[in-house]
């Protein structure tokens, strides 16, 4: 796949690096002492964090969806 620029956003990393993003998140400095120096990178660049932030949020959303369609609202809620 050919680079597309600065603001390139390798999608195959995306999801990877949304898991990661919610342990940072989730616990600080624990997740940070165990997070590959790849995401460390990925994450430090600007537009790649935005793509990731954005899908997290995507994800959240539609679960929720998807839960009120079912009828399991709050069955989930920790």
């Amino acid at each position: 796949m050919e680079h597309m620029g600065r603001n390139f956003v390798d999608p195959a990393h995306v999801l990877v690096d949304c898991f990661w993003k919610v342990l940072l998140d989730e616990f600080g400095d624990q997740a940070r002492s165990v997070l590959p120096p790849s995401v460390r990178e990925r994450l430090n660049d600007g537009a790649h964090l935005e793509r990731c932030i954005e899908t997290i949020m995507s994800l959240r959303i539609k679960s929720v969806l998807a839960q009120r369609a079912l009828g399991l609202e709050g069955y989930f809620a920790g």
